[in-house]
């Protein structure tokens, strides 16, 4: 598990992750920070909660896991950027 501090980390987002991070310290320090803690978020639509217990449970920063579960991230891929195929591969089939 991820080091985790009493302060809060800066996160650049449009969310506000700080009461979040608190919760989460919180559950840490108690010895409940784990899958069902998380899982439990999840259910519950609690997003930065859950954002910030991947966090502290994996080490990944919350503005990365931010960006990734919300899909807002930059493609390299110019026909992924214009909305084209996501696969250059065969078609499913029906």
């Amino acid at each position: 598990m991820a080091e985790i501090s009493g302060a809060p980390e800066p996160v650049e987002s449009r969310r506000d992750f700080a009461p979040a991070q608190r919760t989460i310290i919180a559950l840490h320090r108690a010895g409940e920070l784990n899958e069902a803690a998380v899982l439990g978020f999840a259910k519950a639509h609690k997003y930065e909660e859950s954002i910030a217990a991947l966090s502290a449970m994996s080490g990944v920063k919350i503005a990365t896991l931010d960006r990734l579960v919300s899909g807002d991230r930059q493609e390299s891929d110019p026909d992924r950027r214009q909305g084209g195929p996501i696969s250059n591969g065969p078609p499913c089939a029906p």
